[in-house]
């Protein structure tokens, strides 16, 4: 779980191996300026994420009724799904 009030919980690039999960549980926790990799499950929880890109063969889950925003430069995983 990422819910860090003061400051970045991850301050660079995070890669989320297959059958890991990572779950945001408050807005922004991971650098602007990260490359996430998701082979596993990244879980927005409904929060809001800036990262500058997105890889990997796993799976981003938007969370509560989709209300998450996610932003990026680059490629995205095979499975965004509400």
């Amino acid at each position: 779980y990422l819910s860090k009030t003061a400051g970045l919980a991850v301050p660079g690039n995070l890669s989320i191996a297959v059958g890991a999960q990572v779950i945001l549980t408050a807005n922004e926790q991971i650098a602007d300026t990260a490359a996430l990799t998701v082979n596993g499950t990244f879980n927005l929880s409904g929060y809001t994420e800036t990262i500058t890109s997105l890889v990997g063969s796993g799976i981003v889950e938007l969370g509560v009724n989709g209300n998450s925003l996610i932003e990026f430069s680059n490629s995205i995983p095979n499975h965004i799904r509400s």
